[in-house]
């Protein structure tokens, strides 16, 4: 192919683009080595919280370790900042089940706990 017939065919792709229909907006590129992308439509935090509510009613309905749900919520989704008192709450008690000491809870009043934070974190609403 000669370097005319592509020069054409890229001027003429510029003035299909043109005269296209699609609004300004609707004319900008996705792609996300680019800055001018499109924002998405929640922020980050509020998909995390969908997220961590969602695993916390897998914990209530039994279909999830509340243990490995927890180290989960904390290293994985919220890389050990807790956003609510929810979070900040199994990220304690989590981290209580390592402690060496004789102020710690027995395993049954850990996991009664625990199971009580992912249920206040189940009803939370989300805020978009």
């Amino acid at each position: 192919m000669s370097a005319s017939k592509s020069s054409d065919q890229s001027g003429q792709n510029s003035d299909a683009r043109k005269g296209s229909s699609i609004s300004q907006h609707q004319k900008q590129d996705v792609c996300p080595a680019r800055t001018n992308r499109h924002p998405h439509p929640m922020s980050e935090i509020a998909a995390k919280m969908i997220s961590s509510r969602q695993i916390a009613r897998e914990v209530i309905a039994g279909k999830r370790n509340p243990w490995a749900a927890a180290n989960h919520l904390e290293i994985a989704i919220w890389n050990w900042v807790p956003e609510t008192a929810e979070l900040e709450l199994i990220f304690s008690v989590n981290d209580e089940v390592d402690w060496n000491s004789n102020q710690k809870r027995t395993l049954p009043e850990l996991k009664a706990a625990l199971t009580k934070a992912f249920a206040q974190l189940a009803g939370l609403p989300i805020k978009t």
